[in-house]
């Protein structure tokens, strides 16, 4: 039985690389064995649903740096791959962060009946200096680099001369009833779905809130926030005494966001940078549009403006909140019928059928 393994720093937070991974892995048929390994030792089950068909461990790993979590990876994989009865199987094994890639990279210059395959999440310039000089050197030891869009890919390209194939990330939701658009318009409900992190532009998303919510006619709307992270206390503080708290709700993670998607007539993403946007994507299977900056790469690969979402100037407070009322307050336009139809077909073309064959054909499995 071919068997795939994921390595991933942990499954206990609700980011788009959990998501993506646990997408994955479930769409793999049953005759794969499938495994997600976390680098941190796990005390709960993951907040999305995964397969019976694939299994859950972790290395144990209980350190709260960063740099000792991976330290102690790196040896803990020397068994892994070395020591385990079971090391010389044919595996193929697939990293999904930068540092974790780096690991897998030295690893396979030694374990020839392994594949390795380094699957990128983040944006090209993410990692700090150190790390983007090792990941040249050590990326050309694995067998593929995956990248989620060609922008990324066109990075390493240029930057590292490494060969790069671009597989977009699997989205699926859970099925629920479908609310029309007719219900979306009376319900008057907004979202936004992310960690509270400088990246995702948190402070920019209040700017966005207090702007619109000084418009009298946008005091009808209520934003739904979903999501946790360090900035999360210091932005209730900031709404807090607004005339337009009540307007907007923080209710943390959860586990039933497609019912949110459903509900609301716009996705606000406020991101400083992103590699793909699964959210997005999500909230499209339920002919929600999303707001965002053109930040080149993420949003703007999924996006084409005013065809099935928006995309506005980077970082301009003005331009976002006039789209979100040309948007809302003028509803029943054909273009805006046109854009809730264009959201479902986007979302088509990140389906398992469209997209697992391309992964298929990249592992040779």
């Amino acid at each position: 039985m071919p068997s795939i393994i994921f390595f991933i720093y942990s499954l206990q937070e609700s980011n788009g690389t959990e998501r993506a991974v646990i997408n994955l892995a479930n769409s793999f048929p049953s005759e794969y064995k499938v495994k997600i390994i976390s680098l941190v030792k796990q005390h709960r089950l993951p907040l999305f649903p995964v397969n019976d068909n694939t299994d859950l461990s972790d290395l144990g790993i209980t350190f709260n740096s960063k740099l000792l979590v991976y330290l102690f990876a790196f040896f803990k994989m020397i068994f892994v791959f070395f020591f385990n009865k079971r090391s010389e199987d044919k595996v193929t094994i697939i990293g999904t962060l930068v540092y974790i890639n780096i690991i897998l990279s030295f690893f396979s210059i030694f374990k020839s009946k392994c594949k390795f395959y380094g699957w990128e999440h983040a944006p090209y310039e993410h990692p700090v200096i150190l790390v983007r000089v090792l990941r040249r050197w050590f990326y050309r030891f694995l067998d593929d680099v995956i990248c989620i869009n060609n922008h990324e890919k066109n990075k390493f390209i240029n930057a590292d001369c490494i060969n790069v194939k671009v597989v977009p990330n699997i989205v699926f939701v859970n099925e629920i009833p479908f609310i029309s658009r007719e219900d979306k318009i009376n319900n008057k409900e907004l979202l936004f779905v992310g960690r509270f992190s400088h990246e995702k532009g948190i402070d920019l998303l209040l700017d966005v809130l207090d702007r619109f919510f000084n418009f009298p006619p946008s005091i009808q709307y209520t934003v739904n926030v979903l999501g946790d992270g360090e900035l999360l206390s210091s932005a209730k503080d900031k709404i807090k005494n607004t005339s337009y708290s009540g307007n907007v709700r923080f209710l943390g993670k959860s586990s039933n966001v497609e019912t949110f998607y459903n509900r609301s007539l716009l996705l606000l993403c406020t991101s400083r940078y992103e590699s793909f946007g699964l959210v997005i994507v999500e909230a499209m299977s339920f002919g929600t549009p999303t707001i965002s900056f053109d930040i080149g790469s993420g949003p703007s690969t999924i996006i084409k403006n005013k065809n099935n979402g928006f995309l506005v100037d980077a970082f301009s407070i003005d331009d976002y909140v006039a789209v979100m009322k040309d948007f809302l307050f003028d509803i029943d336009t054909e273009m805006h019928v046109k854009i809730y139809s264009n959201c479902i077909a986007t979302f088509e073309q990140y389906s398992i059928k469209n997209i697992l064959p391309i992964w298929m054909a990249i592992l040779k499995c």
